[in-house]
């Protein structure tokens, strides 16, 4: 296996385009997948390889034609309570706007 940084499109299209592809496995963002695929850049995933017990455990909705879905990401927000209001929900528009 071998490391690399993070893959950049216009180097994507210059391997595929000169037939010296150097990766079989990239993570890209949606927005990046997207404009691979419209560009014919990437391989279709041929889903009767896997074993059916571990496709199983793959939602159906994260098999995706190029690519599966690999991550799901989130954020909150703290706040010191002895700074302010112990519920600031009726300040939003305060602190976001």
């Amino acid at each position: 296996m071998v490391s690399d940084s993070a893959p950049n499109l216009a180097k994507i299209k210059a391997m595929v385009e000169a037939r010296a592809v150097q990766w079989d496995v990239i993570d890209v963002t949606e927005a990046d997948y997207i404009n691979l695929a419209k560009q014919g850049l990437l391989e279709p995933i041929d889903y009767s390889v896997f074993d059916p017990k571990t496709l199983a455990e793959l939602d159906e909705k994260d098999r995706l034609q190029y690519g599966v879905t690999m991550s799901l990401s989130a954020f909150g927000i703290g706040y010191r309570t002895d700074l302010g209001p112990a519920d600031p929900s009726h300040q939003h528009g305060r602190i976001l706007g």
